[in-house]
């Protein structure tokens, strides 16, 4: 399985979160809960960043709100072919958070190395 991995104390994604870890591009989709481009328009198009349309590509309308394809995303990876793999991690960093990241390809699987404060 493949799995972002993130930690909590490295902002900004440049550095590898840890050993194993490669780089890879995703796609990146910017979803709102607006009905319409329309609404959004109304709501947030005088701001920077403009009109719905104004960035992004493959822009439509979903059961959850609009979406559009923004440039891809830069993220860390690392493979986990077993379970096992998976809690010898574990217990390597410590504190995990498993989540499913904001704006990547539904079904992809996140884990943040919780190794700091942030809420």
């Amino acid at each position: 399985m493949r799995v972002i991995i993130t930690r909590t104390s490295l902002w900004g994604g440049e550095q590898q979160p840890c050993d194993g870890c490669t780089r890879v591009l995703m796609p990146y989709w910017d979803r709102r809960a607006f009905r319409t481009e329309a609404e959004h328009d109304a709501a947030l198009g005088h701001f920077p960043g403009g009109k719905w349309r104004s960035r992004g590509s493959e822009h439509r309308i979903t059961a959850r709100g609009i979406e559009r394809r923004l440039e891809d995303l830069a993220v860390w990876v690392r493979d986990f072919d077993t379970l096992e793999d998976l809690m010898e991690f574990a217990r390597e960093h410590g504190d995990l958070v498993i989540h499913e990241p904001h704006g990547l390809p539904a079904g992809t699987v996140g884990i943040e190395i919780y190794d700091g404060y942030r809420e």
